[in-house]
Order: C-alpha cells, then structure tokens, then sequence
C-alpha cells in the first residue's frame, strides 16, 4: 500500500501529525499505528512516497518521531482553497477523529495496541 493507493489513511497521518501536537510528545510511527490500529510497518509503507515533505525514520526505528520538513505544509493542507476538497485538512473534524481513536483505544484494552499519552497538568 502506498500514500496515491490510500490518500485518506496518509491524510489521517498527517492530521495527527499536525493536531496531536504538544512539546512533550513525539508522533513516532509506533504511536501512529497505535492509533489507527494498524499492522507493524504500516505507516512506512503508507509514507514511503513522502520522503521529500516528511522526515520518516528507516522500519527499525519505529520509536523515532516524524518530522515535516515544511511548516508551511499544514498552512497547506489546512486551507480548502489552496489544497482543494480532496487533501484539505479540517482542523474541528481531525480533532475529533483523534480523541475518538485515543477513546476507542481506552475502551478496548485487549486490542493488543498499546500508547501512551503523557499526562500534565495545565
């Protein structure tokens, strides 16, 4: 499977890569596939046709973080009339998709994917 076979699993990517965003936690591919409850290597495999905007550690490194290269890719990806209705990002939904994966992960312990959030206070 590669990103032009499934736009809207590497969009998911980069939604999390974009959203889930707070200093002390770093979106690895281990916490990504987590999250979308998907096979080991998956999310390389997805991201293999993106090495030129995205920094994607090698399969061996699945604790490694992923990077964007540009910043300016989620002003991209994140305004409907540069990046059209079919890589355009919306900020409330990816929010929402994200909280429910964490609370579809929390209800169901015996998935057998693991993540860990971690907790400060505000």
């Amino acid at each position: 499977m590669s990103a032009s076979d499934n736009i809207e699993t590497a969009l998911e990517f980069f939604g999390i890569l974009l959203f889930l965003q707070r200093e002390d936690l770093q979106i690895t591919p281990r916490l990504i596939e987590s999250l979308l409850s998907l096979r080991e290597g998956e999310v390389f495999m997805v991201l293999s046709d993106f090495h030129s905007i995205i920094s994607v550690p090698s399969p061996h490194e699945q604790n490694s973080p992923l990077r964007l290269f540009h910043a300016s890719l989620g002003d991209f990806l994140t305004d409907r009339s540069r990046s059209s209705d079919t890589f355009f990002l919306d900020p409330g939904v990816c929010h929402r998709n994200i909280v429910n994966r964490i609370v579809k992960q929390l209800m169901n312990p015996a998935s057998g994917t693991h993540f860990h959030l971690p907790c400060s206070t505000y």
